[in-house]
């Protein structure tokens, strides 16, 4: 937390979302260089909960870099 007691996930400022869309964007550009896939994790940390469609997202996910590394 900041020293206003405010998380910095729950801050909104232009250059903080923009740091933040940067992230998620080197964060899916490794893993797919790694994997194959986007991360499993770059729509969680954009809508800061999962939710059952990002479950899903995670599950099928999970399963293309089963099929990847395997074949």
């Amino acid at each position: 937390m900041n020293q206003q007691g405010i998380a910095f996930s729950k801050v909104e400022h232009p250059l903080i979302n923009d740091y933040k869309a940067l992230w998620r964007q080197k964060g899916n550009i490794l893993s797919r260089q790694y994997t194959g896939t986007d991360s499993t994790i770059s729509k969680v940390s954009e809508d800061l909960k999962e939710g059952f469609w990002g479950k899903l997202n995670h599950k099928v996910n999970a399963t293309k870099r089963i099929v990847v590394n395997t074949l």
